[in-house]
Parts: C-alpha cells; structure tokens; sequence
C-alpha cells in the first residue's frame, strides 16, 4: 500500500503546495478508484424539520424571512463517495489480482489500527478531512434547504462551504458564520463515511515526503551559497576520517547486513505526517551516511542515496592488514633464535 500510494504521488509530481487543486483531488479520488474503493452510485442524503440556529450573514440568496427556530428539511446528492467496511471485507474476497488484494489488506488493516488508536472516533478527531472528498452533484435541485411543510418556500442551493460549516457546529461547535442547526447529528452521522478519513490520513502521510522528494530531485543547488559550502566541508571532514576509522567501517559493515525491523517503522498517528526512521539505531553504532552527489545542472542525483563507500571496502581493509601483520610477526619471529 505504501510504494502503491508513494508511486502515484510520484507519478503524478503532487506538491503538497498544490495537492489540493481540484485537478489534484480529480486525480487522489482516481487512484482509490483504481482499486475499486469508490461508489459510482449517487448517495441521497435527506434530513426532515432541522432547526434553524443561524444563518450566514450577507448571503442575498439565503431568503431573508427565514428566522432562527424555523424548521428546514435538506437534500444532498453525493457523488464518489467511499465503499463501507464490510463492502470493502467482500471486495477482498472478489480480488483475484494478488497486487491489488495485497493494497486492499494493507488498507483494511490499518483502518482497523487507526480507528482502534483513536477509538473508533475518526470523524471527530479528523473533522477536517471532510471536504477534499465532499462531492456535491452539480445537477438542479439535488442539493438545498427548504422549509418545511411550506410548499411555496424557495429552494436555497447548498455548497461546499455550507455542509462544511453545518458539519463543524454540529461536531465542534464552531462559531463562524454559516448555517447552523441544533439538531443536525443525524446529517453528521451520514456524512460519516470511514474509509474516506482512512484515505486522508495516509494522503497527508505521504504528501510531504514525496513532495520533498519531487522538489530536491527537480530543483538546482545553489553551490556558490555559504551553506553548501560548509555543508561539502564538513561532509568532506567525517568521510576522511572514516576512512582512517576502520573499526567504524567494520560496525558500517555489520549494521548494514543487520538491517531494521521494517514493521515497526511507521508513521505517528496523531501527525499529519512524521515518520521516525532513526529509532531503531544503536547512538554507539556506525551506519551507512551518503554525500548528496550532483548533476552537470546542479540537481540532485536520483541516486544519489546510493553514493556512499561500500562497507565491504571496510572489513577487505581490516582482514587484509590483520593477514599482514600476521605475516609480519610471524616472520620476525621465526626470525628470532630462542
């Protein structure tokens, strides 16, 4: 699930600056399409005599003579809205691509792990994961507010920003302006689509790493700067002296074939996006450093991860002087007459 999330992000050269485009957002509900995540069928959201609390102030197209404690019933037409938990348990069933099956698993496991870390409250403490995924049908009279039992009372078109504001009252009581109604949990409830939050949370995991990864790999290094100065001397400095520190090498060498414990490694649930990949290193140990190597135009190498002193070069060196001065010694000693 991650190399499949982490490569279309790549893929695709999101930037976390511009990730919330709506050509963007078009291309992040494409990839959960892919893998058969989304609901093409149109969800109708209705809600029956909710009490008005307030309305936004200097909207010409809210009908003025519509006061707090009147009673309005509300439509909504959703569109690519995510698949339940349990249609999710069935399509895993139905997968026969091992790939997808295997994302799909991943997926479904860490919904499990999630809801569980934030006991199965996400809606509440991810509120504001909404309204990337909030698609209103753009069809007449599939989203408004009306009075209720007033056949002649005029239909107010609802947008984004009104289900958003109606959402955070009803969830966090939040003052701004904006429709507010004092009965509206059954609306929240509805729009309480799980796996959605799930697919926003490892987007906002994602997004600042391969977006970092997108902007050094694409940009120039300005060489003439004081920092890339002293950056190239101090890496100039700790490589020379291991290449004399040998016994660094040899601890290069054995935590390199140790490796890590990769299932640990993950990202901290109550960020939006922070991996710790160093908690798993020995602070006594030596591990493998590479110097960032550049391009003919200054850019950063795509491999420039693989630009380091391989740690065989280490233990040839150590086993070679060790067979010398065996040899050495032993030759002066036969030397010797005891």
């Amino acid at each position: 699930m991650s190399k499949y999330i982490y490569q279309y992000f790549l893929d695709n050269e999101f930037l976390k600056d511009e990730f919330y485009s709506k050509n963007n957002i078009d291309l992040r509900i494409k990839m959960w399409d892919q893998l058969g995540l989304i609901n093409h069928q149109k969800i109708i959201i209705n809600e029956k005599n909710l009490k008005l609390f307030s309305k936004p102030s200097g909207n010409i197209n809210v009908p003025g003579s519509w006061n707090r404690n009147d009673l309005l019933d509300l439509k909504l037409t959703l569109k690519n809205t995510f698949i339940t938990n349990n249609q999710l348990k069935e399509l895993i069933k139905k997968t026969t691509d091992k790939n997808k099956k295997n994302i799909l698993l991943d997926f479904l496991n860490f919904s499990i792990e999630i809801n569980n870390y934030f006991k199965n409250n996400l809606q509440v403490n991810k509120y504001e994961l909404l309204c990337d995924f909030l698609f209103l049908d753009n069809l007449k009279n599939s989203n408004y507010l009306t009075k209720s039992n007033d056949l002649k009372s005029v239909k107010y078109e609802l947008n984004n920003k009104d289900i958003r504001n109606i959402y955070e009252y009803q969830l966090l009581g939040d003052t701004s302006d904006g429709f507010k109604f004092s009965n509206s949990k059954s609306l929240v409830n509805k729009l309480n689509f799980n796996l959605m939050y799930v697919a926003r949370i490892l987007e906002n995991y994602f997004i600042k790493y391969s977006s970092n990864y997108i902007i050094l790999s694409t940009s120039r290094v300005l060489t003439n700067q004081s920092d890339w100065s002293s950056y190239i001397k101090t890496r100039n400095k700790m490589k020379y002296f291991s290449y004399i520190n040998l016994y660094n090498g040899l601890w290069v060498f054995y935590t390199s074939n140790l490796g890590f414990y990769y299932k640990d490694i993950w990202f901290t649930p109550d960020s939006d996006s922070f991996i710790q990949l160093e908690n798993q290193k020995n602070l006594f140990l030596g591990y493998l450093e590479y110097d960032l190597k550049l391009l003919e135009d200054n850019s950063i190498s795509k491999n420039t991860t693989s630009n380091y002193t391989k740690p065989q070069i280490y233990l040839i060196t150590l086993i070679t002087i060790n067979v010398l001065s065996f040899l050495i010694a032993l030759y002066k000693f036969k030397k010797k007459d005891f």
